[in-house]
């Protein structure tokens, strides 16, 4: 009814057993040689595409159990080039610059993994870009290089604007949990936080947003 995916028919398909040998060349890839823009578009490509793999072979994980979720994305990992890389490791290692975990309070690579020597300047729009599953994720983009900038300005644009609204009246902001989840990553204070969003709606939001920061 396009309301839900057939995991169990991806996995009988002819194109998935196809995207599951491809899927090997991974560990042909020379990451140190890209640069910024080619390991930001890269990884995004991964970490969606992971996401869908993983669902197929094991199913989504069960919010109702405890440690669920954690352990689908800390899991779920491919071999890129000589070294292993969960979910987990994609977003908050490479894609947030290895921030410290919001939950976890601490970095994902710690000091001497050779792969925190890949991680990339924390681009907040990631965030916008990034598909864990759930219904109220962003959609599926592919991205490389030269739709990067545009790919990640229209999926910031259309995710922010759909789940935002404004009340003026009650002097209130409603928009997605990613954005409290990882409100570290949009700013250091709840202006600098409004001020970013506001950059991604509608005129009528962005100036009721910024009236509210002022």
């Amino acid at each position: 009814d396009g309301s839900s995916v057939d995991y169990r028919g991806m996995a009988m398909s002819e194109s998935f057993q196809e995207y599951v040998c491809m899927t090997a060349e991974l560990q042909t890839v020379e990451l140190r040689s890209l640069t910024t823009n080619e390991i930001k578009a890269f990884m995004l490509n991964v970490y969606n595409a992971g996401v869908i793999h993983g669902y197929v072979v094991v199913g989504p994980p069960d919010a109702s159990i405890k440690g669920s979720i954690a352990a689908f994305f800390g899991n779920t990992c491919y071999q890129i080039g000589p070294h292993i890389f969960s979910l987990d490791d994609v977003e908050h290692g490479i894609l947030r610059g290895n921030q410290v975990h919001p939950t976890l309070g601490t970095r994902f690579f710690p000091e001497g993994d050779p792969r925190a020597e890949l991680a990339i300047p924390l681009d907040p729009r990631i965030h916008c870009a990034l598909v864990c599953g759930a219904t109220s994720c962003p959609p599926i983009r592919i991205f490389d290089v030269d739709n990067l900038e545009k790919g990640l300005a229209l999926a910031a644009t259309s995710f922010c604007n759909g789940e935002t609204t404004v009340d003026e009246d009650t002097r209130t902001i409603t928009t997605s949990k990613i954005f409290m989840w990882y409100k570290g990553d949009i700013g250091s204070s709840e202006a600098q936080r409004v001020r970013w969003l506001a950059d991604y709606v509608s005129a009528d939001k962005r100036e009721a947003m910024l009236r509210l920061a002022a």
